[in-house]
């Protein structure tokens, strides 16, 4: 008899969605646009805050590279690994609101890893960040799952 597909693990793995790239750049493009019309700063003053904008903007890249999740693993159990860009493995557990939409799947992850007591990763997994046959299954388990434990609150 073959197995059921929901006693199957769920591998999927992650690419940078270009709809979010695209999105990021238009904000950052605005933003930088209009602090060279704003008539009503002195131009110091709207210099520093060029300059406060690049400096954040290279935080976030940098941070975002460095916490980056590449592989999503969704077992049997229930339980989630997650494989960051660093090469760590974590093992870790849905926590507080989730969003499962058709096209766009927002998920919260608290893990426990070897030093640290609690880490946060946040996945948003837009309908160009893995393939679509996988992100309909994973869907489908993250409603299942939702519809088996009460405690865990699904935003539809």
């Amino acid at each position: 008899m073959l197995p059921d597909k929901f006693e199957m693990p769920l591998d999927l793995k992650i690419k940078s969605s270009l709809k979010i790239k695209f999105y990021f750049i238009i904000i950052y493009s605005l933003a930088i646009f209009s602090l060279f019309f704003l008539v009503s700063f002195p131009t110091p003053i709207r210099l520093s805050l060029l300059f406060a904008l690049i400096i954040y903007s290279i935080y976030l890249i940098d941070y975002s590279r460095k916490n980056k999740i590449l592989q999503l693993r969704l077992k049997p159990d229930d339980s989630f690994e997650l494989v960051t860009s660093d090469d760590r493995l974590y093992s870790g557990s849905l926590y507080g609101e989730c969003i499962v939409t058709r096209f766009l799947v927002w998920l919260n992850f608290s893990v426990t890893a070897d030093n640290i007591k609690y880490k946060h990763f946040h996945l948003l997994l837009l309908t160009d960040s893995a393939e679509s046959e996988v992100l309909r299954q994973l869907r489908v388990r993250l409603r299942l799952m939702r519809k088996n434990n009460d405690v865990m609150n699904f935003s539809e």
